[in-house]
């Protein structure tokens, strides 16, 4: 996997923890937090209000659109990626979720192969976006 891939699949890790962490303490049921969370991540405005709500989210925020070169489309490509691929995992409790979060950060090769072939395909478009877009600026 390449640093890009690698970036952003951190960026995204982040930013479901962080997220995931506020609409948490929103909604004990995980099932609807998850729910809620993907909902937030993928339209903006939701998602700019719960990003406010906290400082790692602004931090994670603010990698995000470094990562993008403050490129919104590539900002909400990565945000509704983070929400397909909290949407797969099925969690027993908020501990499983949190064990998932802390494995994939340390292992974002790992993570990625265990992902499905159509969010791979995505998170490599993403990255090939950047990099073009990084190409063209001087």
């Amino acid at each position: 996997m390449n640093k890009m891939k690698s970036s952003l699949l951190k960026a995204s890790l982040m930013t479901l923890a962080s997220l995931f962490a506020i609409a948490f303490a929103e909604d004990p049921q995980l099932e609807q937090a998850i729910k809620d969370t993907q909902s937030k991540l993928n339209d903006p405005q939701s998602r700019n209000k719960l990003i406010q709500q906290d400082d790692k989210s602004k931090k994670t925020h603010q990698q995000v659109l470094d990562l993008t070169g403050n490129n919104k489309q590539q900002t909400d490509d990565i945000y509704s990626s983070a929400a397909g691929i909290l949407g797969n995992q099925k969690f027993k409790s908020q501990e499983e979720m949190v064990k998932w979060i802390e494995k994939a950060q340390k292992n974002p090769t790992e993570f990625y192969n265990n992902l499905t072939d159509e969010q791979k395909k995505k998170i490599s478009e993403i990255a090939h976006q950047i990099e073009e877009g990084r190409k063209k600026k001087p």
